[in-house]
């Protein structure tokens, strides 16, 4: 006897609202599984719509559900099926085991086969979708993953592991949401923080990823690859403040309000600098010398006073240069 109870994961004291809410959220879960090129996980999702189907005809009726609980509660529970996580962790032991020699298809198999012997077990869905993802199965790893936060409640873990499965597939603001989903159940985790900018600055959100980095970078100030995002988007602010010669190929500054502007990054991105991390200190030098030459002295010839580098440069610029960066 199937507990629909436990397949909508809504107590026995529903009330009829929260019992539609639960079917329609279950429905598009095994509904969006019912696609799934495997053919197993295909047979179960079908399964399941159908017992969904079943739930929805009885529970929302009043005397059916009168006469169904009456027989949920006569059942012997040898013949309701189980819907709750095993104790038994000895199958997570043999995953590790498989997962940390990267054997990730032989990981996704025993994952996958407590999910058929226990299928609420949410970690078990939890690393069968870490394992997809690591083995390269990026749609079917973000479905399970999915389905193991619909399990377990408040695990910031699972969205951690749900953001890097999105990014891997270049959806960057899918993978921001997950981010910022762990970092609101765990606010201590200055991680959350620095992965969501790199998202950000990934889909040329710079400012947003700018105030990401910040606040990572606030929490935890000696974390290498927290000053690592938190430089990266200072710079790629830097450069878009600035105006870009394309004949060139470089960037220079064509007025004050860029000099201030970049001047201002430059305090930061100078403090924030990766130690022995040769790209940065580079783009940072680049980035000085840039501001260099517009604050200096050119173009006046013999015996006459030059103009300030970024006057300078604005005169010779044309008007495509000088519609880029700020203005």
């Amino acid at each position: 006897m199937v507990n629909y109870y436990e397949l909508l994961e809504i107590p026995q004291s529903a009330d009829k609202t929260t019992i539609e809410q639960a079917i329609r959220k279950t429905r598009r879960v095994w509904n969006n599984r019912a696609n799934n090129p495997d053919a197993t996980i295909r047979a179960e999702a079908e399964m399941h719509v159908k017992e969904i189907a079943d739930a929805e005809k009885i529970l929302l009726d009043a005397n059916k559900r009168q006469e169904y609980d009456l027989q949920l509660s006569q059942a012997p529970k040898s013949d309701v099926v189980d819907q709750s996580t095993p104790d038994n962790s000895d199958w997570e032991e043999e995953f590790f085991k498989a997962y940390n020699r990267d054997m990730n298809d032989y990981a996704v198999q025993i994952a996958q086969r407590e999910i058929r012997a226990h299928e609420r077990n949410g970690r078990a869905w939890f690393l069968y979708g870490e394992a997809l993802r690591r083995g390269g199965n990026l749609a079917e790893g973000i479905d399970a993953l999915k389905r193991a936060s619909l399990l377990i409640d408040n695990d910031d873990s699972i969205y951690r592991q749900l953001g890097f499965a999105y990014a891997d597939c270049d959806q960057f603001a899918e993978a921001f949401k997950a981010f910022k989903t762990a970092s609101h159940i765990n606010p201590n985790e200055y991680e959350y923080h620095s992965l969501a900018a790199n998202c950000l600055r990934n889909i040329g959100m710079i400012t947003e990823a700018i105030a990401e980095a910040k606040i990572a970078y606030s929490m935890n100030s000696n974390d290498e690859q927290v000053k690592f995002e938190y430089f990266v988007a200072l710079h790629e602010d830097a450069m878009k403040a600035m105006s870009y010669n394309r004949s060139s190929g470089k960037h220079l500054i064509i007025n004050k309000r860029q000099l201030d502007y970049v001047n201002g990054l430059l305090k930061t991105m100078s403090v924030v600098v990766p130690k022995n991390d040769d790209r940065c200190t580079r783009a940072l030098e680049d980035i000085v010398k840039i501001v260099v030459d517009a604050e200096s002295t050119k173009g006046g010839g013999f015996l006459r006073m030059g103009k300030l580098g970024y006057e300078y440069n604005y005169e010779i610029s044309n008007a495509d240069t000088r519609a880029t960066g700020l203005r």
